[in-house]
């Protein structure tokens, strides 16, 4: 996944049916797991249990590319449809149980979000 410098990522939310990790390729993300605000960098990863509240932006002044992995695999419907600009799945297999599943919780970290332990 590609995010732009200054882009936020989803809203708050958290997976009860799997894990979600963020391995950065390059530049740098802010990532929220829990309370827990990091920022995480090239070769960085971040790993958000199952039932975990996350979400992660790109706040810093270069864009950021991550690999995003499900595990167990099933939530990557989502972004096929995301590219395909057909959000309801017309022409692809529709919602995983995964996605059904997943709840949000709060808003996208914004610019003021800053690394807290």
């Amino acid at each position: 996944m590609a995010f732009p410098t200054g882009s936020s990522g989803p809203p708050l939310h958290l997976h009860p049916t799997h894990g979600e990790g963020f391995y950065v390729l390059s530049g740098v993300l802010t990532v929220q797991l829990g309370d827990r605000i990091d920022t995480v960098g090239p070769g960085g990863w971040a790993f958000a249990p199952v039932g975990t509240p996350h979400t992660l932006a790109n706040l810093a002044a270069a864009d950021a590319r991550v690999l995003c992995v499900f595990a167990p695999g099933g939530f990557e419907r989502r972004f096929e449809r995301m590219l395909a600009a057909d959000p309801e799945g017309a022409g692809l297999v529709g919602p995983a149980e995964a996605e059904a599943a997943t709840r949000v919780l709060g808003p996208p970290l914004g610019p003021g979000a800053a690394p807290r332990p």
